[in-house]
């Protein structure tokens, strides 16, 4: 008898992944090991008001397995070694917190939770293959809407080269 065997599902494969990467930062929060380094790169970093905004901060947060120049012995891209960034940024009553995660070099999940003030916070999930866009989903539910993602995936390429630029 033969049974056909479905391919895995890329957005549960990119869960798993994501998954995994987590639990390495948290272990490389603590101390602990993980497999992960970290840089960051801190702007205003004591919050102070910033002209027309108010008290203005931001985080960037780079999560990676080696450093860049080591990539190119196993012929990757220097920014296959980076797998998520994290930013978290505050202005006045205003708070952002975006991921980032990438999987050899290329966006597969991006996170965003933003809040103001005393209002719940808005939550959006893009699931990414081959820059191109798997699933959205806002809040809880899936979105029928297929968003612009240029700017997602501009983003995520600008933050690739904040992360190279740390190296310099």
């Amino acid at each position: 008898m033969y049974f056909a065997v479905a391919a895995e599902d890329p957005v549960a494969s990119i869960k798993k992944a994501y998954a995994e990467t987590s639990t390495a930062i948290e272990l490389g929060r603590k101390g602990e090991g993980g497999g992960l380094y970290s840089n960051e790169v801190s702007i205003n970093s004591h919050g102070l008001s910033w002209r027309a905004v108010g008290n203005y901060s931001k985080k960037v947060v780079f999560w990676y397995t080696d450093q860049p120049e080591f990539a190119s012995y196993q012929n990757k891209p220097e920014t296959s070694v980076l797998a998520k960034v994290e930013v978290k940024t505050t202005a006045a009553v205003r708070s952002e917190y975006e991921e980032f995660f990438f999987q050899d070099g290329a966006l597969v999940f991006t996170y965003r939770q933003s809040r103001a003030g005393e209002e719940p916070p808005s939550e959006i999930r893009y699931y990414f293959q081959n820059n191109a866009l798997l699933k959205l989903v806002t809040g809880n539910q899936a979105a029928a809407h297929k968003p612009d993602i240029a700017p997602v995936l501009k983003q995520a390429a600008a933050y690739q080269q904040l992360f190279l630029m740390t190296f310099q």
